[in-house]
């Protein structure tokens, strides 16, 4: 069992919270050791009080995407520092379920499952009995007809997945005589307990239409604990696999959750050999499991370029190559050498502007992803008061009208960027000695100026920045940063 997820059980338990773990409880372990959900029905009643607990045991609440939430269901997910890993757990203070992706039903006696419940391995459960009932209707009415279509064509065996047959299988040998009826009586009395235990013990050999006669018996029994009319279940249904298909076929990007109290920028900052990209690969990997993550490059050596940037580097190289190919003499040469010197500078000064520009708009798209709120990591962030070092300005002011303009232009853009400093900043400190053992093309003069630069924007943005010794080994860095970015969101 995770830490953090035995540390929320035993706050349960010590404030006297009514809840128990509601279905899929044949896989509890997994889900106790953070390799599934915890699916967790609590009363109405301890509702604040259980909130408060995950709140103070450090789980952060989550959000669903725009016509993915269900009322009475929360998200929260905790991490277990000391195992690294996360445990999401799905609160039900109602409990939801029937068609996939719309639950058009509401079980309307949560209590009484509450009062049933049993305690087993540590954590409350729900009665075997009670789970095997739900767990029938709920399998029946997540037969739709892409499962129907895949069993007609052979590419499955059965109607149900061979997850849902498994559990089955594990609650069957849990049910002791006579349960299972009463159950049935309890959860469906509608239904006459005899013919729907009897379905329950060849669940596996149900044909379609003894399916669809289930259905139609379970409909018109759960009529009042329907969630939608007709119309607007239709309406769903339509809705959400046409969203379906267009993720199937790649038209559309999956929405991921989000933390309930918003977006949140990143960065990472350091000399080379300190790695920052690395760092922040692993911290995309890390949360994107869960949470909607965007990773961006402010740099210019990686990533996509501008289109204004894109256009004048291509020019450039065509040009190169054709000055290449026409193999010019020394008098060529000459003149050459002095285009360049001339107009050259002016080339690699407009280069720069654009450079500065191409990072606005990588910025701007940046808070835009934050302001959705979406977690952003920075790979790089410019900074303005040191030239040509650390992602900062290129221009060098050497006379003329043209390169003043430039040189002015760029240090406003690069001022209004730093304007917008991310909300967090982890700067990577690595000695230059380690940093050229770790990339034989780093000079030790370079790191040392570079680390300068990183300690005046440490000075300059101190409430927002934090020093991470990056001359330690990559578990132990990762380590720190993850624990940092966790408490930060």
């Amino acid at each position: 069992m995770l830490t953090v997820v035995k540390s929320l059980l035993d706050e349960f338990h010590e404030v006297n919270i009514t809840y128990c773990h509601w279905k899929s409880n044949g896989a509890i372990e997994g889900a106790l050791s953070g390799e599934g959900d915890l699916d967790i029905l609590v009363s109405q009643a301890d509702a604040s009080v259980a909130c408060q607990v995950l709140c103070r045991l450090g789980f952060k609440r989550l959000t669903e995407p725009a016509g993915k939430a269900y009322p009475g269901i929360e998200h929260w997910l905790g991490y277990s520092e000391g195992e690294s890993v996360f445990s999401h757990v799905h609160l039900h203070f109602r409990l939801l379920y029937g068609e996939q992706f719309i639950k058009g039903q509401r079980f309307r006696d949560e209590e009484g499952i509450l009062r049933r419940r049993v305690f087993i391995q540590g954590i409350y459960q729900i009665r075997p009995a009670d789970e095997m009932v739900l767990l029938f209707i709920r399998s029946i009415l997540k037969v739709d007809f892409l499962w129907v279509l895949k069993k007609l064509s052979g590419v499955e065996r059965r109607y149900f997945p061979t997850h849902i047959l498994a559990e089955y299988g594990c609650l069957g040998q849990r049910l002791r005589s006579g349960e299972l009826e009463e159950a049935s009586e309890e959860l469906a009395p509608g239904i006459r307990s005899s013919s729907l235990v009897d379905a329950v013990g060849k669940i596996a050999d149900l044909g379609l239409f003894d399916i669809w006669r289930w259905r139609r018996r379970l409909r018109k029994e759960l009529v009042f604990a329907r969630r939608y009319s007709r119309i607007e279940h239709c309406a769903k249904f339509v809705r959400a696999y046409t969203e379906l298909f267009l993720l199937k076929l790649h038209v559309a990007k999956k929405m991921k959750k989000q933390v309930y109290s918003g977006g949140m920028t990143v960065a990472l900052l350091g000399a080379d050999g300190a790695g920052k990209s690395s760092m922040v690969k692993e911290l995309e990997k890390w949360l994107g499991r869960y949470l909607d993550v965007e990773t961006v490059y402010v740099g210019t050596g990686d990533g996509k370029k501008g289109i204004a940037l894109a256009v004048f580097d291509g020019a450039m190289m065509a040009r190169n190559r054709r000055r290449k190919g026409k193999g010019e003499g020394s008098a060529s040469r000459i003149r050459a050498k002095s285009w360049r010197s001339a107009l050259g500078v002016s080339v690699g000064n407009i280069r720069a502007v654009l450079i500065a520009r191409h990072r606005r708009s990588t910025v701007l798209r940046a808070q835009r992803y934050c302001n959705n709120g979406k977690i952003v990591f920075y790979d790089r962030f410019p900074q303005p008061f040191q030239r040509d070092y650390c992602d900062g300005p290129k221009i060098v002011r050497q006379g003329g009208a043209l390169t003043s303009r430039l040189y002015r232009w760029e240090q406003r853009l690069y001022e209004e960027l730093f304007s917008q400093f991310p909300d967090h900043c982890v700067v990577l400190m690595v000695d230059p000695g380690v940093s050229v053992a770790r990339n034989r093309e780093n000079q030790e003069a370079t790191i040392l100026a570079k680390n300068k630069v990183l300690g005046g924007l440490i000075e300059g943005r101190r409430e927002h920045t934090i020093v991470v010794d990056a001359n330690n080994d990559y578990g132990t860095v990762l380590s720190q940063l993850k624990k940092e970015v966790w408490a930060w969101l």
